[in-house]
């Protein structure tokens, strides 16, 4: 709450545009609101809506402190999805879908296009260079997965947003070091030396990691982050492999399943029959209990 309002008291022409990692801003009204403090999620919301106002009289926007840049479009999106603008959001989405491309690369399946942050934050070389693995992938990971939850028809959105934030595993070597990104300069192809900005970038794992479970029209059942199994009674048993494990959403039910503690074994449901069991792990000394919540998407 005091990271927000103090954004509006000393940075208030920053506000003006979207923020990288802002989608966090509606699951602190969302706590807030959990915990009591019905006030406080009232001001910050208001003042939010007067930042999605101003981005609603405008064509395009997205952007955020350069107007090249593309890490806005997180927070945009999340807020204009929030008071219903979702023409914006729409356009948000467009764009983002237009620069994470889907293609069979580790490199650049779902990965922000990054070229200037590269002398500004990272690489010891010091030019400009084209960046995948960027914490872009990740933040744009949110809108393209919360709007596949919305539309569990839009594979494509899942696909790509889940390539987007899971390809930043591959940026921490064995010694837990988080690189900034990969250079993929024909002379470089190397990790970056430089952290920079993955904190960002692991933010946009943290938020999206799960299991996402959908019935491909072409490939059957299939489970994003997942081992999947089939039974002939038609039950689906799904185990996360996530890094958390903690999330699982099954497309055909448009049910989301969150854990805030404890972790999840498995899930079985069965789409005829719409029923769900959800089987946890043990409990231990620092996590006695497990806190479940689940919300379904229209």
């Amino acid at each position: 709450y005091g990271t927000v309002m103090g954004m509006k008291k000393f940075a208030p022409g920053y506000a003006e545009v979207g923020l990288m990692v802002g989608s966090v801003f509606p699951e602190i009204v969302r706590d807030l609101r959990r915990e009591g403090w019905t006030s406080k999620a009232d001001e910050i919301e208001i003042w939010m809506k007067s930042r999605t106002d101003h981005w609603r009289g405008k064509r395009f926007p997205f952007g955020s402190e350069m107007p090249w840049d593309s890490t806005g479009q997180e927070e945009i999106y999340t807020w204009c999805v929030w008071f219903g603008a979702q023409d914006k959001a729409q356009v948000t989405l467009n764009a983002i879908s237009a620069y994470m491309p889907l293609i069979p690369n580790w490199a650049y399946n779902g990965a922000g296009r990054r070229y200037f942050d590269a002398p500004v934050n990272g690489n010891k070389w010091r030019h400009i260079i084209r960046t995948t693995n960027h914490y872009g992938s990740g933040i744009n990971a949110i809108p393209m997965i919360d709007a596949f939850k919305r539309d569990p028809s839009r594979i494509d959105y899942l696909r790509t947003g889940y390539a987007g934030y899971d390809q930043l595993m591959a940026n921490i070597d064995p010694e837990g070091f988080g690189s900034y990104g990969f250079d993929c300069d024909p002379e470089i192809l190397h990790f970056d030396p430089y952290t920079a900005d993955y904190g960002i970038a692991f933010y946009g794992y943290a938020r999206n990691a799960g299991t996402y479970v959908v019935k491909d029209p072409r490939f059957g059942w299939q489970a994003f982050g997942g081992a999947l199994t089939q039974h002939k009674e038609g039950k689906i048993i799904v185990e996360p492999r996530d890094g958390f494990r903690k999330r699982v959403y099954l497309a055909p039910l448009h049910l989301s399943i969150t854990l805030d503690a404890g972790t999840i074994h498995s899930v079985i449901f069965s789409k005829d029959r719409g029923e769900v069991a959800i089987a946890l792990n043990p409990g231990s000394t620092t996590t006695p209990a497990a806190r479940l919540r689940t919300e379904t998407f229209p």
